[in-house]
């Protein structure tokens, strides 16, 4: 397979390796971290986000070679529910222990945390957020703008925002929010349920469809350098428009490439024309 480990224009990554645990689970390794929306207006269901977000958990097998989960809630501020984890009974536990609060609605923190915990994360692997809310920014915390921006900071960092709505959410401030395409990373119902029977539901394959595929970005979105989106391993294009890799897996150089496409001085012959994958 073609390993493109990077991001495409800063925001997809394609990487080998999709597929199901034994457990039938979707495997690949990432890290995701849940940021609930917990100000005032979200009392009556904090149980059911509870649970929402447990179900989409459920989805993923978790190790330390596949998804790992770290959980957020936001009112006025942020706090950590649960350090990025493997342990779906930490998971459990810290989730029990939310308590609904009077708050104001800071989009913007919740994100920021989220940030942090990844930047304390030392494994180099897709990082995914599930934002979940009720409603907007509140105004006296620098309304829509602020929580847009913050979202535009993540993205930048190669952070892929995923985001629901629900109730009496701002649709216009989630699209801004979520990274591209909308039409995959957001969803809009009028109850809890919606969004659980639609979007949580299919959750998981959504971030394996983007983040998993057999192939390298296409050529349009690669830098002048060759890589995706700079942080790739080179581009394996070679000449007579085939693919060489070195014995490493590697890339040959353009010079060692022959028009069988494998590399003159070691003759590896592991070959790939497709660049998709039926997810």
């Amino acid at each position: 397979m073609v390993d493109c480990a990077g991001t495409c224009q800063g925001t997809s990554r394609h990487v080998a390796g999709y597929g199901m645990a034994s457990s039938g689970k979707c495997a690949g390794a990432l890290d995701v971290i849940f940021v609930l929306d917990n100000s005032g207006s979200v009392w009556r269901w904090v149980e059911d986000i509870n649970q929402f977000t447990l179900d989409i958990i459920d989805q993923f097998e978790l190790s330390s070679d596949a998804a790992r989960v770290g959980i957020v809630e936001f009112d006025k501020f942020a706090l950590k529910v649960s350090d990025i984890t493997t342990s779906i009974d930490t998971l459990q536990s810290q989730l029990s222990l939310r308590n609904s609060t009077e708050g104001l609605t800071s989009i913007s923190n919740g994100l920021q945390m989220a940030a942090d915990m990844f930047a304390a994360s030392t494994r180099d692997v897709a990082q995914v957020i599930f934002l979940l809310s009720d409603g907007d920014q509140s105004e006296a915390l620098g309304g829509a703008a602020t929580a847009i921006q913050k979202a535009d900071e993540l993205k930048l960092q190669g952070i892929e925002i995923y985001a629901a709505g629900f109730g009496q959410a701002s649709i216009s401030t989630l699209v801004d929010i979520v990274s591209d395409p909308v039409e995959t990373h957001s969803y809009f119902g009028d109850e809890l349920d919606d969004v659980a029977n639609s979007f949580g539901s299919e959750f998981c394959a959504r971030v394996m469809a983007q983040f998993y595929s057999d192939g390298c970005c296409e050529e349009a979105d690669r830098d002048c350098t060759g890589k995706c989106g700079g942080t790739a391993v080179e581009d394996c294009s070679g000449a007579c428009n085939g693919l060489a890799y070195d014995d490493a897996g590697g890339c040959c150089v353009v010079d060692d490439r022959d028009c069988e496409f494998v590399c003159k001085d070691r003759k590896s012959t592991r070959l790939n024309s497709s660049h998709s994958q039926d997810l």
